[in-house]
């Protein structure tokens, strides 16, 4: 569960992280939109307003040309043709301009640029006139826009006054601006956003405004502009050398399409991002749980294993010495019987006393090899480890057993190298591994048969190996063979007497000393031990009871 709960903290911690990153490169990401939204709104302000001083510009040059020629002209008047065409052509050359118009000191129509003669229209109460006639000339002056009764159309109206050479006002000189000229060009450069050309004092003269929206550009000013789209950015920019100015806004960077569309992307990812990390961290903790799970009831029954191992080891050597005690006791006797030490006895008391001592010591052979086993298993068995003669243990061990194999006709050799180096080693278990090896090597090999012992020094020790030309092991038996009372079981081995404690103790006891083991058999052609054992001059392991009980039950 600790694993599980680990893993669910990492991963919200990995959630935390990358979902901060994302919102750190989303708020960059906003920045840099922000900004380059700004420098594209400045830069359509100042190409809006380069546009407005061009096309203002030429209506207050053309009407500054009239006013300048027909300042002194004595013809100004309905009746003048030429002025008329003068009109008539400038209107055509200025796609800005509707129409242009000359009124007279009461503000009476006297020439029009669409009409000849012009038809009688006052523009008295026009503030384009009203405050030109009011201030006898106020230069240039534009008003704001109004509706036209003719086509029902916004305008606005630029005018100057005509004054004679002293100054006075003769006329005035009127050009009627279209203000959707400006709004088509705006349409095109203004973004994403809306533009609008403006007075100084706020009243809005042309705008791009949303369609259902273009009847409010009458009376509308800068503030009523803007608020059409409260939150958008803005931008003013004054128009060089006009009392107008240009105001330019767009949307905010998260209403504009391509920041919408990398949201709805981004946020789509994010969520199968933390699904996927959720999924993951559910089936890790599933994963976890298991194996915490599966670890326990290994370790449970890892310990239930060893306190039976231990019981059972404990039993086996409480049993052991119960019974080699009495044993020892009938061997005694029955050896006083066979040597008739207190007199004769019948040949039969005799043969038999003699059977109950064979018996006996065959016994006392199993019972010390399951108290040996019993005690490696239990980690209480303790070595003596000094320079041992490797050649000297072979002979005595191969002297001992000389007349067993010679009875059965097996032929025992034993050939170590000269001058083997001394092996660290306990002289006693030494010696019951190779009686051991060698009671089994001729218990297995038929009459005729041959036993060898060979010995030689490699960089890892001394090497000694006990082969023979018995019945060999099949090789998927090995494994049983050198199990604790493994027996591999066929017609063949059925003959043979034993416990199956012979190699397992072998191997052990090896092991137990810091040397190496190996075994290779061939059925019918018999079987080869290689036991390694190291230097004298080597440092041994230290042979710890926890070592001990280790080692034990990795061979057991």
């Amino acid at each position: 569960m600790q694993l599980s709960r680990r893993l669910t903290a990492y991963s919200v911690l990995i959630l935390v992280v990358l979902h901060g990153a994302n919102a750190i490169l989303i708020a960059k990401l906003v920045e840099s939109a922000e900004t380059i939204a700004a420098e594209a709104m400045r830069a359509r302000a100042t190409l809006l307003a380069e546009h407005a001083s061009r096309s203002i510009g030429g209506i207050d040059l053309a009407l500054a040309e009239i006013a300048s020629k027909e300042a002194a002209d004595p013809d100004l008047g309905r009746k003048s043709v030429p002025l008329h065409m003068l009109l008539h052509e400038t209107a055509a050359r200025l796609p800005q301009v509707k129409a242009i118009v000359i009124d007279d000191l009461d503000g009476v129509m006297i020439q029009d640029s669409r009409h000849y003669p012009a038809k009688h229209f006052s523009y008295a109460d026009y503030p384009a006139f009203a405050e030109q006639k009011k201030w006898r000339g106020v230069g240039l002056y534009i008003s704001a826009p109004t509706l036209s009764q003719v086509d029902g159309r916004p305008y606005f109206v630029v005018s100057r006054p005509i004054l004679d050479s002293d100054g006075d006002l003769r006329a005035v000189v009127v050009m009627v601006a279209d203000p959707a000229y400006f709004m088509s060009f705006y349409g095109q450069n203004a973004g994403i956003g809306m533009a609008a050309l403006a007075k100084d004092d706020g009243a809005v003269l042309a705008a791009v405004v949303p369609t259902e929206r273009r009847q409010a550009l009458i009376g509308m000013d800068v503030q009523r502009f803007l608020n059409l789209n409260p939150g958008f950015m803005s931008v003013v920019q004054p128009v060089s050398g006009l009392p107008l100015k240009i105001v330019v806004t767009t949307p905010p960077v998260w209403m504009q399409p391509f920041f919408r569309t990398y949201a709805e992307a981004d946020l789509l990812f994010m969520a199968m991002l933390t699904l996927l990390v959720a999924l993951g961290t559910v089936k890790l903790a599933r994963e976890a749980n298991a194996r915490e799970r599966a670890a326990e009831a290994e370790r449970v029954a890892r310990e239930s294993a060893e306190a039976a191992d231990r019981a059972k080891s404990a039993f086996l050597a409480t049993m052991s010495h119960e019974l080699r005690t009495p044993l020892n006791a009938v061997i005694g006797f029955a050896e006083l019987i066979d040597q008739e030490a207190f007199g004769p006895v019948s040949a039969r008391y005799k043969e038999y006393g003699g059977l109950i001592v064979k018996s006996g010591r065959h016994l006392l052979k199993i019972i010390n090899d399951i108290l040996d086993l019993a005690k490696l298993q239990s980690g209480k068995t303790e070595l003596t480890l000094e320079p041992v003669d490797p050649a000297l243990s072979i002979h005595d061990a191969a002297t001992l057993l000389a007349n067993r194999a010679a009875e059965k006709g097996v032929l025992l050799r034993h050939e170590p190298e000269a001058k083997l180096p001394s092996i660290a080693a306990d002289s006693t278990r030494l010696h019951q591994v190779l009686i051991n090896l060698l009671s089994n090597a001729i218990k297995f090999t038929p009459s005729g048969g041959t036993v060898a012992v060979r010995a030689w020094r490699t960089s890892a020790g001394v090497v000694i190996e006990v082969a023979d030309t018995g019945i060999g092991i099949a090789p998927e038996d090995l494994p049983k063979a050198l199990e604790p009372f493994g027996q591999v079981e066929n017609a063949i081995t059925r003959t043979y007497e034993g416990t199956g404690l012979g190699l397992p103790l072998a191997k052990n006891l090896v092991e137990l000393h810091g040397g190496s083991f190996e075994i290779a058999s061939e059925v019918g052609r018999g079987t080869a031990v290689r036991i390694t054992f190291p230097f004298s001059n080597a440092t041994p392991p230290r042979l710890t009871p926890a070592a001990v009980r280790s080692k034990a039950r990795n061979v057991a």
